[in-house]
């Protein structure tokens, strides 16, 4: 079925079909929480932003991307930044970045929490042009 899959990824008539129906498929897998964490909202794709780019230092808070195995946490440092494409990006042939945020409920995070600083960073970078035909609508 796999191989199927990608010789249909290969044709551009059935890639947007193939592509579509692989969105649609993995939304069953949006909402198994994380061990020991809550989701906050639901999971999604940025609309509002061209580029979203993540950064901070947190303890409790998590930030998780889904790829092909299922949810990846980012591990946020002071010294790194995530850039994420979002929904507008698919005119540039990039797959926007399905998110989620949780917050972790172990002991060991909320005693850490009150001795650490939980900060993020968010830089969104917008299309004006789609912005301003979205807000005349």
């Amino acid at each position: 079925m796999r191989d199927l899959f990608a010789l249909c990824t290969l044709f551009p008539p059935l890639r947007a079909l193939a592509l579509a129906l692989n969105r649609c498929l993995r939304r069953f897998e949006l909402h198994e929480p994380p061990v020991g964490a809550q989701v906050i909202g639901q999971p999604h794709t940025d609309s509002a932003r061209a580029i979203t780019c993540l950064g901070g230092d947190r303890e409790r808070m998590l930030t998780e991307i889904l790829d092909e195995t299922g949810w990846a946490p980012l591990s946020f440092e002071t010294d790194s930044i995530y850039i994420m494409p979002s929904d507008q990006c698919r005119a540039h042939d990039l797959e926007p970045t399905i998110h989620r945020y949780a917050i972790r409920h172990d002991e060991a995070g909320a005693e850490r929490q009150r001795t650490s600083t939980n900060a993020t960073l968010l830089i969104g970078i917008v299309d004006l042009p789609r912005t301003a035909s979205s807000l005349s609508h």
